[in-house]
């Protein structure tokens, strides 16, 4: 059996095992930023160019690509009353049913 005094850690309570964190390292990020930056941008321009053509061709995926990177990409609206049943929830109580339907419909006036 373990002695329980050799399981403290080696540091004070309050204190953190480490201080600094996960290193926050992108090995593939940093490494592609890098192949395409050491050309003056030439690599970068060659993708682009090449995207544009693309979606020139008519290409929706590189249209898509370059649209959301261009204007942002577009907020979808979420519908979170859809499939909604109120009346299968286990647990509910009629309370919670009613404040339920009043989210699911909308206020009442």
């Amino acid at each position: 059996m373990p002695n329980p005094e050799n399981l403290k850690p080696p540091w004070k309570p309050g204190e953190s095992g480490n201080p600094k964190g996960r290193p926050r390292t992108k090995p593939l990020t940093d490494m592609l930023k890098k192949l395409l930056d050491k050309d003056d941008g030439e690599a970068m321009a060659k993708i682009i160019k090449t995207a544009i053509e693309a979606a020139q061709a008519g290409d929706v995926r590189y249209f898509k690509e370059i649209m959301d990177r261009v204007e942002g990409k577009v907020i979808e609206p979420i519908d979170l009353n859809a499939n909604m049943n109120v009346q299968k929830m286990k647990g509910a109580t009629e309370a919670d049913l009613a404040a339920l339907a009043g989210v699911h419909d909308g206020p009442k006036d």
